[in-house]
């Protein structure tokens, strides 16, 4: 119900941006503005979508096997311009064979969220991105330097629509949802996804995953 008009209204409003050259500049301002709302409006939805499939338990997984590793850095490289409009040097290291049997759009999804939040949170520090592979399971570790967080917060953030710091301007959108997927797309393959943080300090991201879904597995440490 929600999402024929949606997309109607989205195609429509891609016509008015194709052609917005056309218009008046308070217009051409106008379709730009509206475009942008659009495409954060479909997204939302589609988060929204992914949750109630969540809650009603009909997730399955489509599995390959995939190099971890080289899938996080086509993440970085992906979120490079919103790297550099937040003024944030990315540093990537990798060890181990970190091929997985994972199903690639939900883990490529993971990793976006969880750079995407340390770069909206780093302050201009640096983000460091660390995978790392034993016999049994990945490990992706994101660390930022920058937003201050309590305990208290701590205990939140995998909360939907919770966010720690609400007036913040996010450069990337964002629906207050994006972590609560991430852990849901964590444990669908039998994973894990925790986070730890002090004040001062910023917070660091550790998602673990088996090399093969479900199966019991020692978290590398990176």
């Amino acid at each position: 119900e929600l999402r024929s008009p949606v997309t109607t209204v989205r195609m429509a409003g891609q016509l008015i941006y194709d052609n917005r050259e056309d218009l008046p500049p308070s217009l051409k301002r106008a379709a730009e503005l509206q475009y942008t709302q659009l495409l954060n409006l479909d997204a939302t939805l589609a988060d929204l979508l992914e949750i109630s499939r969540y809650d009603a338990g009909g997730m399955t997984l489509a599995t390959d096997v995939v190099n971890i590793g080289e899938l996080v850095q086509e993440v970085i490289a992906v979120s490079e311009p919103l790297a550099q409009s937040n003024g944030v040097r990315v540093t990537f290291e990798t060890s181990g064979d970190t091929d997985a049997e994972v199903e690639q759009r939900r883990i490529r999804r993971l990793v976006r969220n969880l750079l995407v939040n340390a770069l909206e949170h780093a302050e201009g520090r640096p983000v460091n991105v660390v995978v790392k592979a034993n016999d049994t399971a990945v490990a992706i570790m994101v660390q930022d330097h920058g937003l201050v967080i309590s305990e208290d917060q701590i205990q939140h953030v995998f909360d939907r629509f919770w966010r720690a710091d609400s007036s913040r301007v996010r450069k990337s959108g964002g629906t207050g949802l994006g972590l609560t997927i991430a852990r849901e797309d964590a444990q669908i393959h039998g994973g894990t996804l925790e986070v730890a943080g002090a004040l001062g300090v910023g917070s660091t991201f550790l998602l673990s995953l088996p090399k093969e879904p479900h199966d019991s597995f020692i978290p590398p440490i990176p």
